[in-house]
């Protein structure tokens, strides 16, 4: 088949590419490639590809700060966004990177559950309902409820007290995300603060 240009019109003629005498007689149509997602700076600049922005969040994103279904997962999850939000990856993105902050258990329930199909808000669900209920609520709140000033400055006895205060409040804030949504509040850390002092 050929696109004939004779007579100033255009048109697509059955016969085989090698009949085609004249060069004039045949057009090229061009197939479009698929263009890679880009992403452009927050400044609006330079696009940035996709895919390198996400080459740069695994490398921002430590083992510690992956989530393996033991810990707390929006806490881990905090870190990821901070990390994507700071490259400027575009929230549509978070999802292709989202495997990238997950390591055994919650890695392989990421695969087994075939989230890579769904939303990134779906996928985030997904996980924290698999692993996190009602019983890692109520181990949070009792380990939050056994948190004094006074045992943490026993068992460091060479530190001083205002880097042991320090190292309470940081336990506090990490274990904050663990407890129900309901306790996550500002006034009830600062509350626990305040007692456990």
């Amino acid at each position: 088949m050929y696109i004939s240009l004779q007579d100033g019109n255009a048109r697509l003629k059955p016969l085989p590419f090698q009949q085609a005498q004249n060069p004039q007689d045949v057009a090229f149509v061009p197939i479009p490639l698929p263009i890679p997602p880009v992403n452009l700076n927050a400044n609006g600049a330079q696009p940035v590809p996709a895919t390198k922005l996400i080459t740069e969040v695994v490398k921002m994103c430590s083992e510690k700060d992956k989530y393996d279904g033991t810990s707390c997962f929006d806490y881990k999850l905090s870190i990821f966004t901070e990390v994507c939000q700071r490259l400027d990856l575009h929230p549509d993105m978070y999802m292709r990177a989202f495997p990238t902050m997950l390591t055994g258990l919650a890695l392989d329930h990421f695969y087994s559950a075939r989230l890579q199909h769904k939303t990134f808000t779906e996928a985030c669900d997904s996980i924290r309902r698999y692993f996190e209920g009602p019983g890692f609520y109520r181990s949070n709140l009792d380990e939050w409820n056994s948190l004094d000033l006074a045992s943490l400055a026993r068992k460091n006895p060479l530190i001083p007290l205002h880097d042991v205060v320090q190292q309470l409040i940081n336990k506090l804030r990490q274990l904050r995300f663990g407890l129900s949504p309901d306790l996550r509040t500002d006034a009830f850390l600062y509350n626990k603060i305040v007692t456990a002092c």
